[in-house]
């Protein structure tokens, strides 16, 4: 009887260890794997409207840069680009701002 009882702790042991090992790889594994770097977009402001709370429109903001035929510095009193992650991103940082907060923001390209 004693040696079944020391062939069971022993299993039992082994089954541990092995548990363990299992486990700490796994925690390894998948701290390996990262996240995907997200990369920044250009928008571009993309309309006439000049009227109250227009230039946090996220409508007026399409992706990409600037066009040709409408560059950033062309005179008109408006923004002209913003970097950000995503739409919503975009949306974050116009929500709640007037015409006059965006046209001070350094980090907003502007057609002035």
């Amino acid at each position: 009887m004693k040696k079944t009882n020391k062939l069971w702790l022993r299993a039992l042991g082994a089954l541990a260890l092995t548990l363990c090992l299992f486990l700490g790889v796994r925690a390894f594994e998948k701290e390996m794997v990262q996240e995907p770097t997200k990369v920044s977009t250009v928008f571009h402001y993309d309309s006439e409207d000049v009227s109250a709370g227009a230039f946090a429109n996220i409508n007026n903001w399409k992706e990409g840069p600037a066009p040709n035929t409408r560059p950033c510095g062309d005179g008109e009193n408006k923004p002209c680009e913003k970097v950000a992650l995503d739409k919503n991103d975009l949306a974050t940082m116009l929500s709640g701002k007037s015409n006059e907060d965006i046209l001070g923001d350094a980090s907003f390209s502007f057609r002035q």
